[in-house]
């Protein structure tokens, strides 16, 4: 029965926690300020991640595979529903205003997909999850899009969400790549040579890259009060060690609908900590970006821990 190598996990963590530290002392002594890290964002999410994408599709997939991939896809818009419903749920079990209320159901519902889980499922369950990887990155970005941006506006304000913004947001360079990533394997169009190696070192960057700007980040989150902390305790206690517990236990029942690897996929996607896009948007939006800022921040230091557990108990389950 296919498991979580803990050996894997536990080295990848243990990565991931050096180079959050990294960022963050680069940060903090002044090799990094709000602007290279915004420049470096910029490089990711334009770069990075689109070469990524590009590759694990184009590179690591076929048709085939590609054609067949409806299941899954089903499968992860049913988990997102889910992390929505249990946001809802936990929301109005933690009391939260309505404003915090709604980026606390993002905060639940949302992983850090592109710059946590992706390099994680790679590293972790090797390539030939790749398609697994790029599917939750098409799902994240559906639902960013459309529920996540409609929760990101004051409830109270004048300036209200319109179903019309969904279009400005697919000019994104990550669903661009997606979407000819997808038309390249259909035609069985695959790069290679030097086209494909600097692809596939680009990708390789991102586990890297990502997490020292992580790091940046999270060193420049303010120190403030700490309001609404029961929320974020219910986000790191629920969605990152129950739900995917939980997740993992259910899926173990259909494995004609969710085979082992698409399994431990949806585990590892369920126990990401919170994504920085929410804070962006809310403070763009005029709702409760602190928030957003500190759950992002809590759930991301709390993932080093909660996320090698999931694994220990998942496989225990197993």
């Amino acid at each position: 029965m296919l498991q979580f190598d803990m050996a894997i996990v536990l080295n990848q963590m243990g990565l991931f926690g050096v180079l959050l530290l990294i960022g963050f002392v680069a940060t903090r002594i002044g090799l990094l300020n709000e602007k290279s890290l915004a420049g470096l964002s910029a490089f990711i999410v334009n770069v990075i991640l689109p070469a990524m994408v590009v590759y694990m599709l184009v590179c690591n997939t076929d048709r085939q595979l590609i054609m067949t991939s409806g299941t899954a896809i089903a499968v992860m818009f049913c988990h997102a529903f889910f992390q929505y419903s249990c946001g809802t749920i936990t929301g109005r079990l933690a009391r939260l205003p309505d404003n915090t209320r709604h980026i606390h159901i993002f905060q639940y519902g949302q992983g850090n997909s592109g710059l946590v889980g992706l390099p994680l499922i790679i590293a972790v369950l090797g390539k030939d999850s790749s398609l697994y990887g790029s599917l939750f990155l098409l799902v994240d970005f559906t639902m960013l899009s459309t529920f996540g941006t409609y929760l990101s506006y004051d409830v109270s304000g004048d300036v209200k969400y319109s179903p019309r913004m969904v279009l400005s947001r697919l000019k994104n360079p990550m669903f661009i790549a997606l979407v000819f990533s997808v038309v390249l394997v259909i035609l069985n169009i695959r790069p290679s040579g030097f086209v494909e190696e600097g692809i596939n070192g680009l990708s390789d960057s991102l586990r890297f890259v990502s997490m020292v700007y992580i790091g940046g980040m999270l060193a420049t989150v303010g120190v403030k009060r700490i309001e609404n902390l029961r929320g974020i305790v219910l986000i790191v206690v629920c969605k990152m060690l129950v739900s995917p517990v939980l997740i993992f236990w259910l899926t173990g029942f259909i494995p004609n609908i969710v085979p082992p690897p698409l399994r431990l996929a949806l585990t590892l996607s369920a126990s990401l900590p919170s994504a920085f896009t929410m804070a962006s948007l809310a403070q763009e939006n005029n709702s409760d970006y602190v928030y957003a800022t500190l759950s992002t921040f809590i759930t991301t230091v709390s993932c080093l821990v909660t996320i090698p557990t999931v694994c220990c108990i998942a496989n225990m389950i197993a």
